[in-house]
């Protein structure tokens, strides 16, 4: 397996530990710090309790929190090895924010390099799995988010222009805090890595100066491990089908399988196979809806108006049935899932995402497929389906599916019977590096994606604050046991905050 290795020469790297509660990603930050030597300075830049919300706290839980700075304090003591800390400050008053203004124009907000409007937004969409938000409906969230990511890209412009880092660590890059960081890098021209998961839970993937949703590097780094000569075609096309026949299997690989749950046989109780059956498989949108313009470039500006304009002008033909299957991990989107309801008619079916149909099945079984992006549209290729694609993927380039270059050309594609499916061997590059991408952990040992332990240690079992002596109090005093319970909370609270603050 392939070990990651940094440049040479850096005398100064930061970490901004900006994800501790979610797992592995703390433990990659603490990987990585153990691959410089002692002659290079570590700088650990720590939030303790300041921002007022985060990705992994978005309500504020102060148990979350606590459990947060715990958990970094344990891992960090256990990394063995020198680093300084250095406590995240709010630069400047808090900032308000016109909560009349529509999501396109907050889009375009920016605070000088920093596109701060897609860095919230991807924030806000992630958190509650809405593609399509505004701003009066999330109005503490947007608030709060878009004040404090100001706050902190002017605070990490000040600190480096001090500490002079010869490079930055950043946890995937397109959060409201992680893109602010990586922004203020861009704007100090300081180079950084961006960090991610791996292909599996023994691996981590780094990315030099962009985001892991970078198209163009994403192509290349594809591409070039298709093309290593070290590992025979043969091996590599056993890889690449094994990790198709996986999916469909419904194992889980870089993350948890969608539909492992589902019924493998199952199909809608509409199903006729002798119409002409179209599967349109939706994508889970609000990963790429906040990336940047290159993920917007594609024929609609989003799932549910595509699917509109296309319903409006496709020809009517008879026993033809469009199956719209909506992602499993679309379930909180309640006004995207209503919109596509009121689609249904005679000839058109919606899937809910929680569903027990079959999505392979269906994919099986239609006469053509129809994706946004989703890896539905390149694993329908393997099977041997037609498929055609209508928003931007990690694998366009391969040309193993028919991307339309316009709306004409889109019902063109769809509307003919006789479009045959591309040829299987196009789409195992993907397959092969989904399968493969990555560096082996060296200290970190992951087991499943939620468990691994550092050093020996899981650090997914470190717990926040808990109230000991004054748990049953509430019950038993009331009105006075709340107060009790409260203050030996902000007590214990306030003493690990200046812990984590002051005793690295």
């Amino acid at each position: 397996m392939k070990h990651f290795n940094f440049p040479p020469g850096i005398k100064k790297v930061a970490f901004f530990h900006s994800h501790v509660n979610w797992p592995s990603h703390l433990e990659t930050e603490l990987e990585l710090m153990h691959y410089f030597d002692a002659q290079t300075e570590v700088l650990s830049y720590q939030c303790n309790d300041v921002l007022q919300r985060c990705d992994g706290n978005p309500h504020r839980d102060l148990y979350y929190c606590s459990k947060c700075i715990s958990k970094r304090l344990k891992g960090l003591q256990l990394m063995r090895r020198p680093f300084r800390s250095i406590p995240i400050q709010l630069m400047g008053d808090k900032l308000s924010l016109d909560l009349d203004l529509s999501i396109e124009e907050f889009k375009k907000m920016c605070h000088h390099n920093f596109d701060v409007g897609y860095a919230v937004l991807s924030s806000v969409v992630s958190i509650y799995r809405d593609a399509y938000p505004t701003l009066r409906k999330y109005a503490s969230d947007f608030q709060d988010f878009y004040a404090n990511s100001i706050q902190l890209y002017d605070f990490f412009i000040q600190s480096f222009s001090k500490e002079q880092p010869d490079l930055v660590v950043i946890f995937n890059g397109r959060f409201a805090y992680t893109r602010a960081l990586l922004r203020a890098c861009e704007a100090m021209n300081i180079p950084f890595y961006t960090h991610e998961r791996g292909a599996d839970p023994t691996k981590f993937m780094m990315y030099p100066k962009a985001l892991p949703h970078d198209m163009k590097l994403y192509n290349s780094i594809m591409l070039e491990a298709w093309n290593d000569d070290s590992v025979s075609l043969t091996e590599k096309t056993a890889i690449a089908e094994k990790y198709y026949q996986d999916r469909m299997a419904g194992k889980s690989q870089s993350w948890f399988s969608f539909v492992a749950n589902q019924e493998k046989e199952k199909l809608p109780e509409q199903w006729n196979p002798n119409h002409y059956n179209i599967g349109i498989f939706l994508s889970s949108e609000d990963e790429f809806i906040a990336i940047g313009n290159t993920w917007e470039a594609g024929l609609f500006s989003n799932q549910l108006v595509g699917i509109q304009q296309l319903f409006e002008k496709l020809p009517r033909k008879e026993n033809c049935h469009f199956y719209i299957r909506i992602h499993p991990n679309s379930k909180q989107s309640v006004d995207f899932i209503r919109n596509l309801k009121a689609l249904e008619n005679d000839a058109v079916t919606v899937i809910l995402p929680d569903s027990k149909y079959s999505t392979y099945k269906l994919m099986m079984e239609v006469d053509k497929v129809i994706s946004f992006g989703s890896t539905v549209g390149i694993e329908a290729t393997f099977w041997g389906k037609t498929s055609v694609g209508l928003g931007q993927s990690f694998y366009t380039a391969l040309e193993a599916v028919y991307f339309p270059t316009s709306i004409d050309m889109a019902i063109q594609y769809i509307d003919d019977d006789s479009l045959v499916p591309i040829a299987k061997e196009r789409a195992l590059p993907y397959a092969y590096h989904l399968a493969t991408f990555g560096y082996a952990f060296q200290t970190y040992k992951g087991e499943s994606i939620m468990v691994g332990s550092f050093n020996g240690t899981d650090l997914n079992t470190v717990r926040g604050i808990k109230n000991t002596f004054f748990n049953n109090a509430i019950r038993r005093w009331g009105w006075f046991g709340r107060k009790l319970y409260n203050l030996e909370f902000k007590l214990r609270y306030n003493y690990l905050k200046n812990k984590s603050t002051y005793g690295a």
